[in-house]
C-alpha cells in the first residue's frame, strides 16, 4: 500500500510544485505574515499555527524520527528532510481549499477540512463520510492511544507507576482540557507549545556544540547512507520508503489536518496556507533535525530493542548527553508534546464530525477520555501499525480530492 501511496504522493506533489512556482519555499514570506498584526474573528493567526504545531510536534518528529534513525539509518534523515519540503505544497493546497468550503457554527467557530471540501467542493458526500470515520478512528483512537502509550512507558520508566493509574490521570486531565472546546485548546496551546518548542531547540544546540568534533563524521555518514545506491532493493528503496511514511507522520503533508487547523480563523485562505505551510517547516527542519543531532551523537547502535515505540531511543540520548537532569527534561518535554498532542488530534475529530450538524460533542469527549485510558494497556507496535493503514487511506482520499480541486487555489 504504501509503496503506491508515496509514487503517486511524490509525483503529484512535483506536479504542483511546479504549478505553484514553487510557492512552499517563500519562507521569508512566511514569517513576515506570522508577524503581522491582523485582526481575525474566530481563532488567531498565531493560534491556529500553535494548534497545528501542538498536534505535528510529539510522537511523530521525536519518537518517529528516531524510530527511522534505527530502522533506516542515519541516511534517513537527509530524506525526511527532503521529502518534507516537496510534499509540504499540500499542506498549502489542502488548507487553502478547507479556507474556502469552512463553515461557522452556533459558538461562531470556523470549521473546515477535507472532510468539508470533499463534500462541498468534489460533491462526494459518501466520500466525505468514509474521510470524517477515518479522521475520527484514526486521531481520536489510534493516534491518540500512541500519545497516551508514550506517556505510560516513559513514567512507568523513571516512576515504575502503574499503568491504570497513569491512565486514569492521562484521562482526567484530557477531559478536562477537551470539555471547553476549541477556545481552551487554542489557549493552552498558545503556552505549552512555544515553551516546548524552544527548551528542545536550546537542548538540541547545546549537545551540538558539546559534540562539535563529531558533527562532520556525522554529517558525512549521513551523506553516505542516504546515497548508497549500491543495494537498491535490500537498503535503498526500503529507506526512501521508511522515510516518506516518518516525513507524513511527522509533518502531517497530505493528511488534510493541517486544513482542520488552519480553517480556525476567518483570515484570507492564501495567508493560512502560508502559516500552516510554515509548521510543516519549522517541524521537519527545526524539531525533526533537532532530534537527529540528539540521537545521532551518542551511541545508540549498541541498543538491541524490538516492537519499540521509539521513546526509549530518545530516552537513551538524553540519559546519555544529560544524565539524570536529562530524564527530568526529557520527561517534562514528551509529557507536554504529547498532551498537546491528544488535544489537537481530538480537536481534528470533532471539527469533522460537525458537518453532519451535530452540535453536542459530549460523547465524542467521552469516547476520545476512554481510548486515551486504553492507549496505556494496548501493544504499541499494535497501534503503529493500523495507524499506518489509516493514515495511508485518509492520505489517498485526501491528495485525490486536492488535486482534482487544485484549479481553485491561487498562487
Amino acid at each position: 500500500m504504501w509503496i503506491n501511496i508515496s509514487i503517486i504522493l511524490i509525483i503529484l506533489s512535483i506536479k504542483l510544485t511546479i504549478k505553484s512556482k514553487f510557492i512552499q519555499f517563500r519562507i521569508l514570506t512566511m514569517l513576515k505574515i506570522i508577524f503581522k498584526k491582523q485582526k481575525t474573528k474566530g481563532i488567531s493567526n498565531f493560534s491556529s499555527l500553535m494548534i497545528t504545531l501542538g498536534g505535528k510536534i510529539g510522537v511523530g518528529s521525536i519518537s518517529g524520527i528516531a524510530l527511522a534513525i534505527y530502522y533506516g539509518g542515519p541516511g534517513t534523515i537527509l530524506w525526511i528532510t527532503i521529502i518534507s519540503l516537496i510534499i509540504s505544497i499540500f499542506t498549502y493546497y489542502e488548507v487553502y481549499l478547507g479556507n474556502i468550503y469552512k463553515e461557522i457554527d452556533e459558538s461562531n467557530i470556523y470549521n473546515g477540512g477535507p472532510s468539508y471540501y470533499i463534500k462541498k467542493g468534489l460533491k462526494k458526500h459518501s466520500l466525505s463520510i468514509i474521510y470524517t470515520i477515518l479522521v475520527v478512528i484514526c486521531y481520536n483512537g489510534c493516534f491518540l492511544s500512541i500519545q497516551s502509550n508514550t506517556i505510560m512507558k516513559i513514567t512507568n520508566n523513571y516512576f515504575n507507576i502503574n499503568k491504570i493509574i497513569i491512565g486514569i490521570i492521562i484521562s482526567i486531565t484530557t477531559l478536562l482540557i477537551i470539555y471547553k472546546g476549541i477556545k481552551k485548546i487554542s489557549y493552552i496551546s498558545n503556552i505549552l507549545v512555544p515553551i516546548m518548542l524552544i527548551t528542545y531547540i536550546l537542548l538540541a544546540i547545546f549537545i551540538l556544540i558539546n559534540n562539535i568534533t563529531k558533527i562532520n563524521d556525522i554529517i558525512n555518514i549521513i551523506l553516505k547512507e542516504a546515497f548508497n545506491i549500491k543495494s537498491v532493493l535490500s537498503s535503498f528503496i526500503p529507506m526512501i520508503l521508511l522515510s516518506i511514511r516518518r516525513s507524513i507522520f511527522a509533518t502531517e503533508s497530505g493528511i488534510g489536518t493541517s486544513a482542520i487547523t488552519g480553517s480556525t480563523t476567518s483570515s484570507n485562505p492564501k495567508t493560512q496556507s502560508y502559516i500552516q505551510t510554515l509548521g510543516v517547516h519549522i517541524t521537519s527542519l527545526i524539531i525533526c533535525i533537532s532530534t537527529s543531532i540528539i540521537l545521532l551523537t551518542t551511541n545508540y547502535q549498541i541498543l538491541k530493542l524490538d516492537k519499540i515505540n521509539g521513546i526509549e531511543l530518545v530516552i537513551y540520548s538524553f540519559n546519555y548527553h544529560f544524565g539524570n537532569f536529562g530524564k527530568i527534561i526529557l520527561y517534562i518535554i514528551i509529557l507536554l508534546f504529547c498532551l498537546s498532542t491528544i488535544i489537537t488530534g481530538y480537536y481534528n475529530g470533532e471539527s469533522s464530525i460537525k458537518i453532519f450538524k451535530i452540535k453536542n460533542t459530549v460523547f465524542l469527549k467521552l469516547i476520545t477520555t476512554l481510548i486515551v485510558f486504553i492507549g496505556v494497556i494496548i501493544e504499541s507496535h499494535t497501534l503503529w501499525i493500523i495507524t499506518d493503514i489509516l493514515i495511508g487511506l485518509m492520505l489517498l482520499i485526501n491528495i485525490y480530492t486536492v488535486y482534482k480541486l487544485k484549479h481553485e487555489v491561487k498562487e
